[in-house]
Parts: C-alpha cells; structure tokens; sequence
C-alpha cells in the first residue's frame, strides 16, 4: 500500500475513532427555545458575508489574470 494511502486511511481512521455512535443527534437536555433564531442567522451573516465576498473578489481576479495570460501567448 503506497504510504499516501496509509496516511489517509490513519486519518480516517483518526476521525472515526473520535464519533460517539452513542451520542444522540438530538438532545433533549439542551434547551433551545431561547435561541433567537433572526440574531442567529444575523450573526452568521455578519460573519461569512465578508468572508464570501473577498473569496469572490479573488476568483474574479484569478479569472481574469488567466484570460490576460491566455490571450498574451
């Protein structure tokens, strides 16, 4: 076995040995009915938005440098 797939196969089974299957995805211990649900998704916004918007500057700007790069050859 190549020595990638040997790492590969560790880390898998790194992050399998790391989940519960005991653990319940739903957990009715935690209280959630103060969650706010519109200051959440504010938050999150607030958050991601300014993140997404400059990976998109750059891509735009990537684009565009292989097309200046493409037409100069």
């Amino acid at each position: 076995m190549p020595a990638t797939k040997k790492i590969q196969k560790a880390s898998v089974d790194k992050m399998e040995s790391q989940v519960d299957p005991s653990m319940p995805v739903y957990r009715p211990d935690v209280d959630t009915s103060r969650v706010d649900e519109w200051k959440l998704m504010r938050k999150i916004d607030i958050r991601v938005v300014p993140w997404l918007a400059v990976l998109y500057l750059l891509n735009f700007l990537d684009r565009g440098s292989i097309g200046n790069a493409k037409v100069s050859l």
